[in-house]
């Protein structure tokens, strides 16, 4: 029996070992449950390496939520370490909580440039109630809070909310539009107009038709349709 005890622990560490050596998880885990059979069945299994292999598992487990996983999912991964029966390494854990705390910090940074009275408190007494965001955010957001609570004057007569688009009552429509209202509904075509082809033989163009013309024309008639003509 001494045997076979010191062959399964072998076996078992050589692939705990190659699993724990090249990241693979899943091998880990199946290598720990078939362990975890073993040592049900007839306590062939070496403790101190099942032991080991779980520990592993659980610190790898922390290593990937911290990179992976967002605010409450990496809570829910750091209550699960502290509250496992596996030791996690004390660096990994330390470190997911700094990460927690980074990302609880960075939320209530966003919160506090949108600067909403009510969201803002509310995220707050939230941040306040947990713990999780640092010292310096904390006393930034609560000076913020403080700012946007005092009463704020009243807007000049006349002035309406930038959110807000009305029209202002001493505007006479049929005096502004009025001159214009002739023109609704109604298309005409201009009798001159001329395009610039850059880069073509003849680059002057009627407007019109596209017909090639020359620049003497056109300015010609530029010239005769305005009431200053051109220089240029």
């Amino acid at each position: 029996k001494a045997v076979v005890v010191q062959l399964t622990a072998e076996r078992l560490r050589t692939v705990a070992r190659t699993a724990m050596d090249t990241g693979k998880l899943e091998l880990l885990r199946t290598m720990i449950a078939a362990a975890e059979e073993e040592a049900d069945a007839d306590q062939r299994v070496d403790s101190s390496l099942l032991v080991e292999a779980q520990s592993w598992v659980a610190t790898a487990s922390l290593k990937a939520a911290i990179i992976w996983h967002p605010f409450h999912e990496l809570r829910l991964a750091i209550a699960d370490a502290e509250a496992s029966e596996q030791a996690v390494a004390v660096a990994v854990l330390n470190e997911a909580r700094n990460k927690l705390t980074q990302l609880a910090s960075e939320a209530l940074v966003a919160r506090m440039h949108r600067r909403q009275l009510e969201p803002l408190r509310i995220a707050v007494a939230t941040a306040k109630e947990e713990g999780l965001v640092d010292a310096e955010t904390m006393e930034e957001a609560q000076a913020l809070l403080a700012v946007l609570e005092e009463p704020t004057p009243p807007p000049p007569a006349g002035t309406h909310a930038i959110s807000e688009l009305i029209r202002p009552a001493h505007i006479d429509e049929g005096a502004v539009f009025g001159p214009f209202m002739h023109c609704a509904g109604k298309t005409t075509t201009a009798n001159y107009g001329y395009e610039y082809w850059g880069g073509a033989d003849q680059p002057w163009r009627n407007g019109i038709d596209k017909v090639r013309c020359h620049v003497e024309i056109a300015i010609a008639n530029l010239n005769c349709n305005t009431r200053e003509p051109g220089t240029d």
